[in-house]
């Protein structure tokens, strides 16, 4: 039925505490403070469309609410700012995020509310066991999203309405990476730009790279020379004992930042080499990285990643307090030329008062032969999804206010965010804007990114500290592939 005003008021009243959140040691890639804190005390300049516009009927929904359930705006990990805004405050992602909702409810004569959440997942499955029809759209991780999934919680968004998956504004990668035959229960869009922008890629010093005669890694881009094999050379090339004590320490110069453990590094160079965890097939799903590809770039990895004068760690920091934080501390005052992280962490840069430039670009090719740039996803973003309980005139309604809201999420946040944050603001070049587009439309998603219980990333963890890959594929391989059957079975008998 349509959520009228007076019974989410009700709602409201019948809430149950918040869940405890289960994500309490989340990656570092997220662990920062509001990414558009640096662009404030500007209006959003006005935009006009730029592509196909969205084909939607002209209908009101006179008195509804359209209610997501989301991670909260304010949690220092992982946050959910790009749904709400509650008023023009002069700070360029917060009116971009403020016209564009005001913009569907003053078309549709809707309201938009956000029910928060550390785990809103929790909220959807106590609603769904009551059958109640509380939330219209949920934005939660994928890992949290793929257990409400495979216990019927989610609508199956295959066909969905008035919603044109084609359209630019909808991830047309997540649609494919996440379908499994007819069914569609999560996808990514620009409502939310948390996963579109946040992807990780490598993050440079620019003004390390020319003090030591390197290529600049943006023209490496342009020229389609950006690989692997040009990383592990650059990285190789930096290396210093700058306090002159003979010993490698948090005081000396490094070519590489390196994040261990199963959110590894490796993992996303695997991915940005064209390496595929997981397909689907008729039958159900197979694997797709346990061959010699894989194990050649793990060697080509590990030449570096276990070189202690040119690597240093997250683990090996002797940091007080986040390691994280200040691992990125010390990248900022010139101790790496390298890192993995998303452009999240430019905020922290901003603070922590980075008189080096720095840049982005994406994940290494494997090599110049690679016709594109691939990135696979961190799990722990967030992606759209919508509960079972919504009824099907709930569906009609959500895919016409949906499919307006992305559009124009693209027209104004991703414009103000890119176009002037990014390129303008941050790293005060235009090439940097061109790189988060680029990485935006480069993201791989599989079965794996919303069925975490697969857990290849463990195997591959494991594969990286031992140096032998071939054997341990040799001995988990055939329980990984008794996990991929036991989800496909489960899949298959969702309705």
């Amino acid at each position: 039925m349509l959520k009228r005003l007076l019974t989410a008021f009700l709602v409201i009243l019948m809430l149950v505490p918040l869940a405890a959140c289960g994500e309490s040691t989340p990656p570092p890639a997220s662990e920062t403070t509001d990414p558009t804190s640096a662009a404030t005390t500007t209006e959003a300049p006005e935009t006009q469309p730029t592509g196909p516009l969205p084909e939607l009927p002209e209908v009101r929904y006179e008195g509804t609410e359209l209610v997501f359930v989301c991670r909260p705006a304010d949690t220092q990990y992982y946050n959910e700012r790009w749904l709400d805004a509650e008023d023009i405050t002069g700070d360029l992602i917060n009116d971009s995020i403020f016209k564009r909702n005001t913009y569907i409810e003053e078309k549709y004569g809707v309201v938009i509310r956000t029910e928060e959440s550390d785990k809103p997942a929790d909220l959807v499955s106590k609603a769904s066991q009551s059958n109640d029809d509380f939330y219209d759209v949920m934005y939660e991780s994928f890992t949290n999203t793929g257990s409400a999934a495979l216990a019927g919680q989610l609508y199956n968004i295959a066909d969905f309405g008035h919603v044109d998956y084609s359209k630019p504004w909808w991830d047309a990668n997540s649609v494919e990476g996440l379908a499994y035959h007819d069914k569609l229960f999560a996808v990514v869009c620009d409502i939310s730009l948390m996963t579109p922008v946040g992807q990780r890629g490598v993050i440079f010093n620019r003004d390390l790279a020319k003090e030591n005669n390197l290529e600049d890694c943006y023209e490496l881009v342009k020229n389609n020379q950006w690989t692997l094999d040009k990383m592990i050379e650059m990285t190789t090339k930096i290396s210093g004992d700058l306090d002159g004590d003979q010993q490698q320490t948090d005081a000396d110069l490094y070519g590489f930042l390196y994040q261990p453990g199963n959110d590894n590094t490796a993992f996303y160079l695997l991915g940005g080499c064209g390496v595929e965890f997981i397909g689907v097939t008729d039958d159900g799903f197979e694997e797709k990285f346990m061959n010699e590809k894989t194990i050649t770039i793990l060697e080509k990895i590990r030449t570096f990643s276990t070189d202690k004068t040119i690597t240093r760690d997250y683990y090996d920091l002797d940091a007080e307090g986040s390691r994280w934080i200040y691992g990125r501390k010390l990248f900022a005052e010139d101790h790496f030329l390298f890192t993995v992280a998303s452009s999240d962490v430019f905020d922290e840069f901003n603070s922590m008062e980075m008189q080096s430039e720095y840049g982005m670009v994406p994940l290494p090719k494997y090599d110049v032969n690679q016709p594109e740039y691939y990135h696979y996803l961190d799990p722990l973003r967030t992606c759209m999804s919508i509960p079972a309980t919504n009824s099907q005139d709930d569906i009609e309604r959500l895919s016409v206010l949906l499919e307006d809201m992305a559009y124009k999420s693209s027209e104004e946040v991703l414009t103000a965010f890119v176009d002037t944050v990014i390129s303008l603001r941050r790293a005060r070049v235009p090439e940097l804007g061109e790189m988060v587009k680029l990485i935006r439309k480069s993201i791989c998603y599989d079965a794996s990114t919303l069925f975490t219980t697969l857990d290849y990333k463990s195997m591959l963890a494991t594969a990286v500290d031992t140096g032998n890959a071939a054997s341990t594929f040799s001995s988990q391989g055939n329980v990984f592939r008794k996990r991929l059957a036991n989800v496909a079975k489960k899949l298959d008998a969702l309705g």
